[in-house]
């Protein structure tokens, strides 16, 4: 009884442990999030919550295939094992797709932001508009203008002349993806950054 209940206990919160330690090992030894305190590291430890329900699955689960195994203990011990090693497979497999997942977003993104900002940089319209003596960056998207797969569909990059005395300037971009890469269009040049040019 000891031993499952030290499972349950150990394994089945330890994600809420790790966050625990973590926040004390960092509030004592880290100056990064002095200034928060431990409402910085609360963070971490309401979001293992999450995660240690995956971790109580698992050894419910185990727990489970080792009481309705029949034979001696160390077949249940085997089967509840083999099935303890395979949920935690199934799991390290789906965090690696996921992982995976986000890398590829995170990739396309930062190539379609620097498609865009050289979308503006040889724009006809921008350069005969401010002229060739500026930089441009991305500025931000319109989070309420998303397509289906929450990509944006509008975009904004700020314009800024190198002559001091000229203001810089916001031009407003669509983007369509229908072809399978973003192609861009100006919607508009404007002076108010929170001009959507509609």
């Amino acid at each position: 009884m000891m031993k499952r209940i030290s499972f349950i206990l150990g394994f089945g919160f330890l994600p809420l442990w790790v966050a625990i330690i973590y926040s004390l090992i960092g509030s004592l030894f880290s100056t990064k999030y002095a200034q928060y305190g431990w409402k910085w590291y609360s963070f971490y430890i309401f979001g293992s919550i999450g995660l240690s329900f995956i971790t109580l699955a698992i050894t419910a689960v185990t727990l489970t295939v080792y009481n309705r195994t029949s034979g001696d203990t160390p077949r249940k011990k085997k089967f509840a094992i083999n099935t303890f090693i395979s949920l935690i497979f199934l799991i390290c497999v789906g965090v690696a797709i996921f992982v995976m997942q986000e890398v590829i977003h995170a990739n396309d993104w930062k190539n379609e932001q620097s498609l865009l900002v050289n979308f503006v940089v040889n724009n006809e319209t921008v350069l005969r508009t401010v002229g060739k003596n500026f930089r441009a960056a991305y500025s931000g998207t319109y989070i309420h203008d998303l397509d289906a797969d929450g990509r944006a569909n509008k975009y904004q990059v700020v314009i800024m002349p190198f002559d001091s005395h000229t203001k810089d300037l916001y031009a407003v971009v669509k983007v369509s993806r229908s072809s399978g890469q973003p192609e861009f269009t100006l919607a508009c040049l404007t002076a108010n950054m929170n001009d959507e040019c509609n």
